[in-house]
Order: C-alpha cells, then sequence, then structure tokens
C-alpha cells in the first residue's frame, strides 16, 4: 500500500513535470518562428536576432537535458506501451550530444579544455551537431504546431507520457496545479 501511495505521488510529481517541459519545448519553437521563419531575407548578421537564436536553442537544450534526467529520475513510471519510444528520444537527445554542449557553452564563457574564452565559430559548430545542420527541422522535431502527431515531435511523446501517466495513476490535473 505504502508503494502504491509513494507512485502516485511520484506520478503528480512526473506529470507536473512534463506538463512543464512541454511548455518549455513549445516557447523557444514559437519564439523561432516568429523571429526567423516568418522573416524574408538574411538577417542572419543582426545582433539581437542572433540573441534571440541563441535563446531559443538554449531553451530547447535545456528542455532536453531535462527529458535525460526525466528519464533517469521517473523512469520506472514510464508504462510499457511508450518505453520503447521514451528509450529512443533519449538516445536521440545523447546522440545530438546536448549534455555537452550544456556543460560547455550555456552559462559559460570559458572553453575549459583550451583554456580561453568560447569562440563563436565553436558554439555554432556544436549547434551545427545539436541540429544536424538544419535549425528549422530540429525546432519541428521538438514542436510541430501543425501536425504533432506521436511520435513524430518531443512534444508528442511528452504529451502522451503525461497523459498515460496521470491516467494509470488515476492523477487529476487540479492535483498538478495545487
Amino acid at each position: 500500500m505504502i508503494t502504491q501511495v509513494a507512485n502516485r505521488e511520484r506520478a503528480i510529481e512526473a506529470v507536473d513535470i512534463l506538463n512543464d517541459m512541454i511548455a518549455n519545448c513549445v516557447a523557444p519553437v514559437n519564439v523561432f518562428k516568429d523571429y526567423f521563419i516568418k522573416r524574408d531575407g538574411d538577417e542572419s548578421k543582426n545582433s539581437h536576432l542572433i540573441a534571440l537564436y541563441r535563446l531559443c536553442m538554449s531553451q530547447a537544450i535545456l528542455t532536453l537535458i531535462k527529458w535525460v534526467e526525466f528519464y533517469e529520475k521517473y523512469g520506472g513510471l514510464i508504462p510499457d506501451n511508450m518505453r520503447s519510444k521514451c528509450k529512443l528520444l533519449l538516445k536521440r537527445v545523447k546522440d545530438r550530444d546536448v549534455e555537452y554542449f550544456r556543460k560547455s557553452c550555456i552559462g559559460h564563457i570559458w572553453n575549459k579544455e583550451k583554456n580561453r574564452p568560447l569562440y563563436n565559430s565553436e558554439i555554432e559548430d556544436l549547434l551545427k551537431k545539436i541540429t544536424m545542420n538544419h535549425v528549422g527541422n530540429f525546432m519541428k522535431w521538438i514542436n510541430d504546431s501543425e501536425n504533432n502527431s506521436y511520435p513524430t515531435t518531443v512534444v508528442s511523446i511528452i504529451e502522451r507520457l503525461r497523459d498515460d501517466i496521470a491516467a494509470q495513476y488515476g492523477v487529476d490535473y487540479k492535483e498538478v496545479l495545487e
């Protein structure tokens, strides 16, 4: 009985965390679309747009890192019917080297390995690896507001997982908001 209560409490936590992760995936993609995809012409040299680009990428990357941590801490709650998709998402995140980018670039100015400042060109090279040389496709993989069909996007996987955990443990969304 105690285990069921503890698992339900963890399920409430998981649903809350997943809810936040969904919002943290949607926001940078929407900002990216508003400031980059909808604009005509080459504005890439504009410093405030570069800052917005980095802001969007940083938020998306931080959310992907949260997925890694979520999987490690709450993986036991993942229903069997979702386990393979969640594990595949974890693999894709790790294959993109987002953890290295987070540890070496986000919130840092210094390259510890080379004992010097980070160069913009190095940051861009790492971002190219994460995005597989296509930022638009990367953002669409995170959240495709026109077609978030499961399991094609990060958001669709997280939404399905949140809903399945909530259903399995009888979590009412009011409990999450309180």
